[in-house]
C-alpha cells in the first residue's frame, strides 16, 4: 500500500510541478569602522569590549546588524537568508518581530541617515536578544569610559516601535445616517500615518479625522493601511553556522484596519383613521384615500410628501436622522382638514416612525319634526305633532344606513356623515298619507344642522311634502294637479 502511495505522490509532483522555495544568498563584510564610540558588554563576571563597525551586504550595500552579541563575523562568508520566522536563530517570535522593527526604523529610516543610528540600532538589538546582560557605549576600547550619548535617539526609536501597530482609535463598527457627513476624530493621533486602501463609501482622511459622506443605505467597508517602504525588499535574517548571524534592514509588513459602516435611513408611515370610528374605514361616502401630508425639517424645508393609498396608509422612506414636522395639506374627500402639526424624530434607536392620524368626517345633524292634520289645520298652523312614525335613511346605492322613530314631540335627530341620502317614511297615522321620499346631500356646502318639518294630511286630501316656507301658490298648484289626475283616472 505504501508503495502505491509513493507512486501516486510522484505522479502528482510530475503533473502539477513543485513550487521551489528559493532562499536568498548573500555575503557580508564588517570592515567599516564607526568612529567616536565603541561597545562594552558586561556578563555579570567580565567586561568585553569591541570597536563599533558597520556590517554591510557586499552586493547591495545595505546595512545589517549582528544578532549574536560580540560573536565573530567571518568576512566574505556566504549566508542563507530567511524572511519568515525560523527557530535556527534561537529567537522567540516576539524577539524576531522586534528585531525587524528595530532594523526598519533604525539607520536608513526617514531622517535616520547619520551613522550614529547604526550603533543605536545595534545596541538595542543586543539588548533585545540578550536581556540578561548589559550593553553600553564607551568612548574607546583603550580608555573604556562608559558614555550615554544617545538617550533622546533611543527614546525616539522606541517610540516608533511602540506606535508601529497603534491603530486609529475609532470604533470598527460605525453607524450613520443617509445623506450625512460623519467626522470621526482619532484619539490616538495616528490616522495621518494611514491611507485609504479600499472603500465602498465616500471617505477621506483630513487632519486627524476620518470623514465619511453617505449617499445610500447599506453596509459599507473601509480599509485603511499603514505601509512601510523605502527599501528594496523585506527585512531579512541571514544564517551561517560558523559565523555571526545578522539581520539586514528592509521593509516590514503593512498594518491594516477595517471599518464597517452601516448607513441607515428612516421612514414615516401614516395610518389614516376616521376620528369617530377609530378605524381605517371611512364614514358615509367620504374617503380617507388621497389625503396628502407634507414632511418638513425644522427649518421648514420640505423633504417629502406622503399620500394615503387605498390601504389607508402612506409612507415616506429614505429619510435622514433628524426632527421632522408632519402636516396635512389636503384631506380625503368628505373630511375636514387636520390642522395639527406633528413633530417626530428619526435616529438610530427610532428609525421607522408610525403615526395613526385622525380626520373628522363632514357631517350634518338632520332634525325632523313630524306633523299631521287636515288641510285646514295646516292653513291655521294647528297641525298636531305625530309620534311613532318610522323613517329610513338610504344612501345613494340604496343601502339602508339608519332607522329612526319620532318621539312624543314628533322629533327625530340623527347625525349623518358625508354622502347623498334618500329619506323614506315607513308608516303613518291611520287615514293619513305619508310624505314623498326626500333626497338630500351632506357635503361641504351643507349646514351643520338640516331642519325638515314634514306634514301628513288626511287621505281625502292629496298627500303632501310641504317644507317650511312653501308659498300658498305652491300648495294650490299641488291640489289642482291632484284633482286633474283624479278626473283622468275616473274617465
Amino acid at each position: 500500500m505504501k508503495k502505491y502511495t509513493l507512486i501516486i505522490f510522484i505522479l502528482i509532483l510530475f503533473l502539477f510541478g513543485v513550487k521551489e522555495v528559493c532562499a536568498t544568498e548573500a555575503i557580508f563584510s564588517g570592515a567599516e569602522s564607526l568612529t567616536g564610540v565603541s561597545y562594552v558588554k558586561y556578563d555579570g563576571y567580565y567586561y568585553h569590549f569591541r570597536n563599533a563597525k558597520a556590517i554591510r551586504n557586499v552586493n547591495t550595500g545595505n546595512i545589517a546588524y549582528c544578532i549574536e552579541p560580540f560573536a565573530t563575523l567571518v568576512d566574505g562568508s556566504s549566508y542563507t537568508g530567511y524572511i519568515e520566522y525560523n527557530n535556527i536563530f534561537k529567537l522567540s517570535k516576539e524577539q524576531w518581530e522586534r528585531l525587524k522593527l528595530l532594523a526598519y526604523y533604525g539607520y536608513g529610516y526617514r531622517g535616520h541617515t547619520d551613522k550614529k543610528w547604526i550603533t543605536i540600532t545595534q545596541i538595542l538589538i543586543w539588548r533585545t536578544v540578550d536581556p540578561k546582560h548589559s550593553f553600553n557605549w564607551i568612548d574607546n576600547v583603550n580608555d573604556r569610559n562608559v558614555i550615554y550619548p544617545y538617550e533622546n535617539e533611543i527614546q525616539e526609536l522606541e517610540s516608533l516601535i511602540a506606535n508601529h501597530k497603534v491603530l486609529p482609535n475609532i470604533s470598527s463598527k460605525i453607524t450613520m445616517s443617509i445623506n450625512s457627513t460623519l467626522e470621526l476624530v482619532d484619539e490616538n493621533h495616528v490616522i495621518n500615518n494611514f491611507r485609504i486602501k479600499y472603500s465602498e463609501i465616500d471617505a477621506e482622511i483630513i487632519d486627524n479625522k476620518l470623514v465619511i459622506n453617505s449617499s445610500d443605505v447599506g453596509s459599507k467597508k473601509i480599509v485603511l493601511v499603514k505601509e512601510f517602504g523605502g527599501a528594496d525588499s523585506s527585512v531579512e535574517f541571514f544564517y551561517r553556522n560558523d559565523s555571526q548571524s545578522v539581520i539586514e534592514r528592509g521593509n516590514v509588513d503593512s498594518v491594516e484596519i477595517e471599518f464597517e459602516v452601516n448607513v441607515e435611513s428612516g421612514s414615516i408611515k401614516i395610518i389614516k383613521v376616521d376620528s369617530s370610528t377609530k378605524d381605517v374605514y371611512p364614514s358615509g361616502e367620504a374617503s380617507l384615500v388621497g389625503a396628502k401630508y407634507s414632511v418638513c425639517d425644522l427649518d421648514d424645508h420640505v423633504v417629502g410628501a406622503i399620500t394615503i393609498a387605498s390601504n389607508s396608509e402612506g409612507v415616506l422612506e429614505n429619510i435622514p436622522y433628524g426632527f421632522y414636522k408632519i402636516k396635512e395639506i389636503t384631506p380625503g374627500v368628505g373630511y375636514y382638514l387636520d390642522s395639527k402639526e406633528y413633530l417626530v424624530e428619526i435616529n438610530h434607536s427610532n428609525l421607522n416612525i408610525v403615526k395613526i392620524l385622525e380626520n373628522k368626517v363632514i357631517d350634518s345633524k338632520i332634525k325632523i319634526v313630524k306633523y299631521y292634520g287636515s288641510k285646514e289645520d295646516y292653513d291655521n298652523s294647528t297641525m298636531r305633532l305625530e309620534s311613532g312614525i318610522k323613517f329610513e335613511f338610504y344612501n345613494r346605492f340604496g343601502d339602508l344606513v339608519h332607522t329612526a322613530i319620532t318621539d312624543e314631540l314628533g322629533e327625530i335627530e340623527v347625525v349623518l356623515p358625508y354622502g347623498q341620502y334618500t329619506l323614506k317614511q315607513v308608516n303613518s297615522t291611520e287615514n293619513y298619507n305619508k310624505v314623498h321620499d326626500i333626497d338630500f346631500v351632506v357635503d361641504e356646502t351643507s349646514n351643520v344642522s338640516i331642519y325638515l318639518p314634514l306634514y301628513d294630511l288626511e287621505i281625502d286630501v292629496p298627500d303632501a311634502y310641504i317644507e317650511e316656507g312653501n308659498s300658498l301658490y305652491d300648495v294650490i298648484l299641488l291640489l289642482i294637479l291632484t284633482l286633474l289626475l283624479g278626473v283622468v283616472y275616473i274617465v
